[in-house]
């Protein structure tokens, strides 16, 4: 009688220990499930933050095309510039009459 009562017992803790056991499992299936849940939405506001920040890089990258086109337009302002002064310069000089065409050559005294 005593071996069967130890038997009952010894299976009873076994099953304690195998609930026990199955109740841990389920805490830890629970936890990674919230932790799953976590990242994922970590994920999406890393996603929003990054479609965010590149929306903002392509924001300045256009603004800096349009400066460079600006400067880019502003040399080339300033290269025409220079050349159709340096022409009109020289046009001045060829229709000029020469600066010594008006005086004689000998000084009377």
């Amino acid at each position: 009688m005593q071996a069967v009562a130890d038997k009952a017992a010894a299976q009873l803790a076994l099953l304690e220990t195998a609930q026990a056991h199955a109740a841990m499992q389920r805490k830890v299936a629970d936890t990674t499930a919230a932790m799953t849940a976590a990242k994922q939405k970590l994920l999406e506001l890393e996603t929003r933050r990054h479609a965010a920040a590149q929306k903002a890089l392509a924001a300045v990258q256009a603004k800096v095309a349009v400066a460079a086109g600006e400067c880019k337009q502003a040399e080339e302002g300033a290269v025409v510039a220079t050349l159709d002064a340096a022409r009109a310069r020289k046009e001045a000089a060829r229709l000029a009459p020469p600066a010594e065409a008006g005086q004689a050559v000998w000084r009377a005294r």
